[in-house]
This record gives structure tokens, C-alpha cells and sequence, in this order.
């Protein structure tokens, strides 16, 4: 397993029982999903080289309609208890780029793995009366 692959997991597993730690007491979850794929990914951000890749997936929700959701490298945290307001905090992890299969790119100083960090805020509106 490349070390890109055991970054992306290792960074999950760690987001996941963050994030399982600070709501396991309080609330049930009332529907989780756990899953793993396979794909292809760029070698880096524009790369014309691709290599296989691990494909994490968690999604979970309470019965206070919060959740969480991973996948890939991506996470989402939706954390206001209500059926209408969605908000909360969604952030990915970018692994490393050293040592690539392009001489013009390997010429280029080394990019260390960093974490980008948001939030979102929204409205969910319910579905409307059926139509016939």
C-alpha cells in the first residue's frame, strides 16, 4: 500500500472516533453506512499519471438529524439538530507530493500533506405535495 493510501486511511480512522468520541454519549445513531472502494486518482493535482487509490465511505446520522459523512479524503459534519438548518464544519486531507513520476514537477520543491478546513450553513426545505 502506498503511503498516500495509508495517509488517506489513517486521517479517516482518526476523523471518525474524533468526531464518534464527542457524540457516542449522548445520542443513538439511527443509520450508519461503512463501505470501501477502489478507484483511480491523479498522481498529484494535474497530473496526466493516475495510480489506484483507496476509497473509504462512512455516513451516519442521529436521530437529531445531525451527521457525519467521509469519503475519500473528505468530510462532513453537519451539526445542528434540526430537520430544517443544516451547518457545520466540512474539511479534506491533501497527502503529500515528493517524489513523482514527472522530471519538470520532481525539479520543484516538495509539497508537504496539509488539511483544508470550512463550514457550510444551509436550509433544507421538505419535499413538496405530489404531483399527478
Amino acid at each position: 500500500m502506498k503511503d498516500r493510501n495509508k495517509s488517506l486511511v489513517l486521517v479517516t480512522a482518526v476523523i471518525f472516533l474524533s468526531c464518534l468520541a464527542m457524540t457516542a454519549p449522548a445520542l443513538h445513531a439511527t443509520d450508519v453506512t461503512v463501505g470501501l472502494g477502489g478507484g483511480l486518482a491523479p498522481e498529484f493535482e494535474g497530473s496526466e499519471d493516475y495510480e489506484g487509490a483507496i476509497l473509504p465511505y462512512l455516513s451516519g446520522a442521529w436521530s437529531n438529524h445531525m451527521a457525519i459523512e467521509l469519503l475519500g479524503s473528505k468530510a462532513k459534519f453537519n451539526l445542528i439538530p434540526s430537520a430544517t438548518w443544516k451547518g457545520g464544519l466540512v474539511g479534506e486531507f491533501i497527502p503529500e507530493r515528493d517524489d513523482v513520476d514527472s522530471n519538470a514537477v520532481d525539479k520543484l520543491e516538495d509539497v508537504d500533506a496539509s488539511i483544508m478546513l470550512g463550514g457550510f450553513f444551509g436550509l433544507s426545505a421538505p419535499p413538496g405535495p405530489p404531483t399527478t
